[in-house]
């Protein structure tokens, strides 16, 4: 990538996060909440209400640009009347991706991401404690692709199905869960984006 690419990535991403700030009002009218959100291409964002308080939540992944200087960043933030604000650090990835489900089935959203950490491709899912995110399980690693889960089985709890680039190469993956551990069920052909 040039620096001009480089550059129009950023303005586009700049654009994105300056919507991100915006709040709803009563009647619908926004106004800029003057927070700040880490900028980030090269990775994702999802929000979901992961502490159950009825405000959305985020979580940011991705490739943060600091003058010349780059870093991998993964972020949740609590969402509140007045704006976000940082709650807690993951391993930082960039080429990732993000999904939320109760796979565990307690009443509160887990996550599980993927991506590229800082020498090879991670997916790993995460317990959600009362909002308090622990690492549960390692799983195959990937970069560039995608997470998603799934009741594939039809049995009432929440499977998982990764793609992306593996140190292997492409693949594809089912994982079972078994109450609340995911094994490998299929292999499909290989994909990534």
């Amino acid at each position: 990538m040039n620096l001009r690419d480089r550059d129009i990535e950023i303005k586009k991403m700049k654009k994105f996060i300056v919507l991100l700030f915006l709040i709803s009002q009563a009647e619908a009218s926004l106004i800029d909440s003057g927070r700040s959100l880490p900028p980030v291409m090269a990775g994702a964002v999802s929000s979901a209400d992961y502490n159950n308080d009825g405000w959305p939540d985020l979580a940011i992944s991705g490739l943060t640009l600091s003058g010349y200087s780059q870093t991998s960043t993964t972020n949740l933030f609590l969402g509140s009347q007045t704006g976000f604000i940082e709650d807690q650090a993951l391993p930082p990835l960039t080429g990732s991706v993000i999904a939320w489900a109760d796979y565990d089935m307690d009443g509160d959203l887990d996550l599980a991401i993927s991506g590229y950490g800082p020498s090879v491709p991670i997916t790993k899912l995460f317990k959600n404690n009362s909002g308090l995110f622990s690492e549960a399980q390692s799983l195959i690693g990937v970069g560039a692709g995608a997470i998603s889960f799934v009741d594939v089985d039809n049995d009432g709890d929440q499977d998982l199905a990764i793609c992306g680039s593996s140190t292997a190469g492409p693949v594809t993956k089912l994982f079972k869960n078994q109450y609340g551990t995911f094994t490998e069920a299929q292999s499909l052909t290989g994909v990534y984006r």
